[in-house]
């Protein structure tokens, strides 16, 4: 009599925390924070083109190490603790990509009342200080300017020059981060020759506006089951039934309306 051997399907899934109105393609699951006005994303709607939850609690609402990788770009220098947020991409990725405007970028064209923090990449670790006035553009009303009525001045200055205005960080179960006071010093020394020489030759290759992550469509039914495994409840910090408008706390019963691509895990 032949044997069967049982098939165990692995699934890994990747995640976009904080998608915005530009989620990342290689994401097959989107988070969104509740509480996030659009004014953060230049009063742009969240973009809704596949399962999106909602949430509103400090706890990302998953379970510990749900996800392949986790995308979060331009999510940190918003965010009231860092230190907590980033524990809690920690725990639900196994590894992922974090991108944040540069101190560079701040100075020259971010506005003040938008960020909370100032982020830099020294020896391979993410460095975060609390932003103040003496970290906020001097000449972002220029740069707006120059972008709205020089033909070809954003893409040749700002999208090619992604080492002077971007932080790409990927990483591997750790995060490697350190939170710094705020300062009036520019931590990175733009008047080293081997500073300026090293992001000439990262701007040859850092062109990318996507993650380099190999992704695999689900069916919305995989995605779907995949959810009712790995929510975690922010009302009981338990797991989940799903039915087909809706996720059910196991716990306590409390009902998780479901509408069409939208979740909403917010209590």
């Amino acid at each position: 009599m032949p044997i069967t051997v049982a098939r165990t399907i692995i699934v890994f899934m990747i995640i976009d925390i904080g998608s915005g109105h530009k989620p990342d393609n290689k994401a097959n699951i989107l988070l969104e924070y509740g509480g996030a006005g659009d004014e953060h994303r230049w009063n742009e709607s969240v973009k809704i083109n596949r399962p999106i939850i909602f949430y509103n609690q400090k706890q990302i609402p998953f379970k510990k190490g749900s996800f392949r990788k986790s995308i979060c770009k331009h999510v940190l220098e918003h965010v009231d603790d860092p230190t907590f947020f980033l524990k809690e991409i920690e725990r639900v990725s196994t590894g992922g990509y974090i991108e944040t405007p540069s101190e560079l970028a701040e100075l020259i064209f971010t506005p003040y009342d938008k960020h909370q923090w100032v982020i830099n990449y020294i020896n391979d670790i993410l460095v975060i200080k609390k932003k103040t006035e003496h970290n906020v553009s001097k000449v972002g009303r220029l740069f707006d300017f120059l972008c709205e009525n020089e033909r070809g001045f954003e893409n040749n200055f700002y999208w090619k020059r992604r080492a002077l205005f971007f932080i790409e960080y990927y990483w591997n179960n750790s995060i490697d981060f350190k939170i710094i006071p705020s300062s009036e010093n520019t931590e990175l020394d733009v008047n080293s020759d081997d500073t300026l020489k090293n992001i000439c030759e990262l701007n040859k290759i850092n062109a990318r506006r996507n993650t380099n992550f190999k992704t695999k469509e689900y069916s919305l039914s995989e995605i779907f089951n995949f959810l009712e495994k790995n929510i975690l409840t922010p009302c009981c910090n338990t797991s989940v039934r799903h039915s087909q408008n809706s996720f059910c706390c196991v716990r306590c019963g409390k009902i998780f309306r479901i509408d069409g691509f939208k979740i909403n895990l917010s209590l």
